[in-house]
Formats: C-alpha cells, structure tokens, sequence
C-alpha cells in the first residue's frame, strides 16, 4: 500500500493536514481502515497515526510519502518520529523535502539521498519534453538551460514564463526570485 500526502507552507488547521490526508486516501484504497476522528491534541493524533498505519501495515508493506516536509511544524514531524518507531510491522515512510529540514532535524539525514540538480543531458532532455519545446528558438532553450542550472522547477517554470510572455533570450529572469516576482506581476 502507498499512501501520499504533502505539507503546506501557512493556513489554519496544517497541523495534522497530511495525517488527515493520508486518512482520506487510506480510505479510498479499505473501507476498512480505522478513521481518525477528532484529533484533539498532539497525542489523539498519535494514537490515530498509529493505529492508521498499523492496519496497513499488519496486511503487509506500507509506503508513506510526505511531501514538502520541509513546511511541516515541529508537532507532525514529531508524530513522523513517533510513527516510524511505534509501528509495529512494515512501513517505509519516504520524505521529500529541502535541505533545511536538516537543519531543524539533523539526525533525519543519516541514510537520507540528496538529489542533485540534473545533468546537462537530462536537462535538455526535460526541456525538450516540455509542451512549451515548439514556442523556444534554440538560443533561447540554451539560455533557459544555463540560467536554470539543473534545477527542474526553475527549468519548467522559466520555459512556461518566456513562452507566455514571448520573452527573447536576452529578457530570461536569472533567479528564482526575479522570475517569480514576473510571473506573479503577470497575474
């Protein structure tokens, strides 16, 4: 079984956002699986990811991919803690997320596999499957490619910007930031 769910930067009620996520999709895959209920305090959630993740796990191998763990607030990371050892059965939780975590918790990257940005011929492997490929003259491409610097969102995203906008080579943003900060004037 895998089950998914992803962090969000800011809003009410993150807190246990992806625990009520995982819920939602565990639920779709056994009508079975234990609801979660009202998650009242640190330690109902707990209870809950335990016992959530213990059902499946007593069925056989369980996958629990948490995305943008990085936005997470330290109660759910405490209760991924928690989870990873209470859990009686087998479970691999999987956590994508940007080095900083590290920084709030340093013993996460024991056995942890950091990503690289992509090569050159990745890179232009990935631009070249973008629906945007046909709207980008080569010097553009290239420009987009250096600028990019194997990094895939910001490849992405810049070729979607220079397309929209019909930017020349010469009008690509060459940070993160700058580009951003165009794409949201565009709105």
């Amino acid at each position: 079984v895998v089950l998914d769910a992803a962090c969000i930067p800011y809003g009410e009620g993150i807190t246990f956002l992806p625990l009520r996520e995982l819920a939602d999709r565990a639920a779709t895959l056994d009508e079975t699986a234990p609801a979660l209920g009202e998650l009242e305090s640190a330690d109902s959630a707990l209870a809950a990811a335990r016992t959530l993740l213990g059902h499946f796990a007593a069925q056989g191998p369980v996958v629990v991919v948490l995305d943008d763990l990085h936005w997470a607030v330290p109660t759910f990371l405490d209760l991924v803690e928690y989870v990873v050892r209470a859990v009686d059965g087998p479970l691999l939780v999987l956590s994508v997320t940007r080095p900083e975590l590290l920084e709030r918790r340093p013993a996460w990257g024991e056995g942890a596999t950091m990503l690289e940005p992509i090569g050159g011929d990745d890179a232009r492997l990935l631009v070249d499957a973008l629906p945007e490929r046909d709207a980008l003259d080569k010097k553009l491409a290239a420009t987009i490619l250096e600028t990019a610097e194997g990094v895939p969102l910001f490849l992405e995203q810049l070729a979607a910007h220079a397309v929209e906008a019909g930017l020349a080579d010469d009008r690509v943003p060459m940070t993160l930031d700058a580009l951003l900060a165009s794409r949201i004037d565009g709105l």
